[in-house]
C-alpha cells in the first residue's frame, strides 16, 4: 500500500485490485470521496446491512471500505461484486464517482 497526498491535500491510498478471472493485479488511486461502491449500492436502494448481509460480510467492514478506511481483500472484492450484480471490472467499483 502507498500512501500519498494530491495537490489538494486529500488523502490517496494505492489500492491494488485482483480481477477475480485471472487474479491480476491492477492499481488506481483511492480517496475518501464517494466511490463507485456507495453510488450503485444507493442505486440500488441498499443500505449498507443489506449490502453486507447479501455479500456476507459484516456492516463495519462496508462501511469503511465505503469511507476509505479498509482496503478490501480481494474475497471480499468478489462478494461484493456477486452481490451487487456488478458486471464491469472490480476494480472500477473503488474509484472515485467523477473519476470513472
Amino acid at each position: 500500500m502507498l500512501i500519498v497526498f494530491n495537490s489538494k491535500s486529500k488523502f490517496i491510498v494505492t489500492l491494488i485490485c485482483y480481477d477475480i478471472n485471472n487474479g491480476d493485479g491492477r492499481q488506481h488511486e483511492w480517496s475518501k470521496e464517494m466511490i463507485v461502491l456507495t453510488e450503485e449500492r444507493k442505486e440500488q436502494g441498499l443500505s449498507m446491512s443489506a449490502l453486507a448481509a447479501k455479500a456476507g460480510m459484516h456492516v463495519s467492514s462496508i462501511s469503511q471500505i465505503e469511507g476509505g478506511r479498509l482496503i478490501p481483500y480481494p474475497g471480499q472484492v468478489k462478494k461484493l461484486v456477486k452481490a451487487l450484480g456488478w458486471t464491469g471490472e472490480p476494480s472500477k467499483l473503488f474509484m472515485e464517482v467523477d473519476a470513472r
